[in-house]
């Protein structure tokens, strides 16, 4: 089946390991560091990239946000 924006990470099948590569992947796409936890309360599509959304617009200032996301 099909993965939504309202399924969980963890109970799709996410490990620790998978999560780390997850975090490094936001890190590199969006230049967030995003403590572990941070996946732990926003283990969803949706709740992670409200989450970015709302580190983006407080680091951003003025600036321009550009979002990344394909879903």
């Amino acid at each position: 089946g099909q993965i939504g924006v309202r399924d969980s990470f963890f109970e799709l099948g996410g490990s620790s390991i998978s999560a780390s590569r997850l975090i490094s992947r936001i890190r590199a796409d969006f230049g967030i560091e995003i403590p572990f936890r941070y996946l732990f309360e926003s283990p969803t599509i949706e709740a992670l990239t409200l989450l970015l959304v709302e580190l983006q617009l407080e680091g951003a200032g003025t600036e321009t946000i550009e979002c990344h996301l394909s879903l």
